[in-house]
């Protein structure tokens, strides 16, 4: 769905993705086990990178760094992390970052940005993913908080909630952006579940709903019906109007021989 969503936005504003790119992926970690601590399971210390070059004149495009400075687990399975995340960003074409906010084509940036993040264990009746960013971002600054609580009323029952605020303060402007996300999830049986996806953002201003039933009739042979419906939030209107709505089943058999 979030996918969805993000790809309308950038229809609206005439963005598209990346094309045309080498990659490299190299990555190092290390992990260490303290024997008979009573609270550590584990400490791993590691960096990774993402490295995107121009097929046409073999230039960089983007680097991204990510060191791990920390990444702590407990034997409950919690984890506390601390990260910096490096970035290089060559712009092959003008970035609309905002409404109203355009960054040029072929401007350069680099920045760096850190990241603390503590996750507990999701078996847990409340599970909770607390994330809080801040550094630069291209030629601002960024400062991001992420909270994902996850709850699990009953057995069958688990409500997802997630949201997320940025501030963005760059030479062309500021801008300040939220998403909020509620996935109900039903598990009536091993057989039959129904999951929902709500989601908005500030950014897109779009409202959106999945809806996604799968009934197993038999291991291997199952039955989905989705169904998806977009609305704006448009304030120059002053209302919520339908974007699209769909709907889409499929049939899923399998025949061992």
């Amino acid at each position: 769905l979030y996918r969805e969503i993000q790809a309308d936005y950038d229809a609206a504003v005439g963005f598209t993705p990346r094309t045309g790119f080498r990659r490299l992926n190299p990555e190092l970690s290390y992990t260490t086990r303290p024997r008979g601590h009573r609270l550590i399971r584990s400490v791993q210390y590691g960096a990774s990178s993402n490295l995107l070059y121009s097929t046409i004149d073999n230039g960089l495009l983007n680097r991204d760094f990510d060191l791990t400075l920390v990444n702590l687990a407990t034997h409950s399975q919690d984890f506390v992390q601390v990260r910096v995340l490096p970035t290089f960003e060559r712009l092959e074409r003008n970035f609309p970052i905002s409404r109203g906010i355009m960054l040029p084509v072929g401007s350069e940036y680099s920045w760096t940005r850190y990241r603390f993040q503590v996750t507990t264990a999701p078996r847990r009746i409340v599970a909770i993913n607390q994330i809080y960013e801040f550094g630069g971002f291209y030629n601002g600054t960024r400062l991001r908080v992420a909270t994902d609580l996850n709850v699990r009323v009953r057995p069958g029952v688990i409500i997802y909630t997630s949201a997320e605020w940025n501030r963005v303060e760059l030479d062309q402007g500021r801008f300040e952006t939220r998403l909020f996300r509620v996935v109900p999830e039903l598990q009536f049986s091993p057989w039959v579940s129904w999951v929902n996806n709500i989601q908005y953002d500030t950014q897109s201003a779009v409202l959106g709903w999945q809806s996604r039933f799968r009934w197993i009739v038999k291991p291997g042979s199952d039955l989905y019906f989705v169904y998806t419906h977009n609305w704006l939030d448009d304030p120059l209107e002053n209302r919520i109007y339908t974007l699209d709505r769909r709907a889409a089943s499929k049939i899923l058999y399998t025949h061992r021989f």
